[in-house]
C-alpha cells in the first residue's frame, strides 16, 4: 500500500507480521457466528402467545389448590355458598 503511494498510519507499519501457520489455521477454522433464525415473526409471536396462555392456565390451577390437595371453590361458587348459608339461617 505504501509503495503504491497510499497513506499508511505509522502504527500499522510497526505491527508484527503473522506467521504462515497462523494464517493457515485462520483459513481452516470457521468464524464464530450467531445462528440465523428463519421462522417468521408472526409465527414466533403466536407460539409465544400460546406459551404465555398455557403458563397462566397452569398458574391458575396451581393457585386454586390448597396445601392438602383439595380444590377451593371458585369465586362464583363461593357467592352461591354464602347465599345458601344465609338462606338456611333465616
Amino acid at each position: 500500500m505504501k509503495d503504491s503511494g497510499c497513506e499508511v498510519p505509522e502504527y500499522m507499519l510497526k505491527l508484527k507480521k503473522t506467521h504462515k501457520t497462523v494464517k493457515k489455521k485462520l483459513e481452516k477454522t470457521e468464524m464464530p457466528r450467531a445462528q440465523v433464525d428463519t421462522t417468521p415473526v408472526y409465527e414466533k409471536y403466536q407460539t409465544d402467545k400460546l406459551k404465555r396462555k398455557m403458563k397462566r392456565k397452569l398458574k391458575k390451577t396451581l393457585n386454586g389448590q390448597q396445601k392438602d390437595g383439595t380444590d377451593k371453590p371458585k369465586r362464583k361458587d363461593r357467592k352461591f355458598i354464602k347465599k345458601d348459608q344465609n338462606a338456611t339461617k333465616t
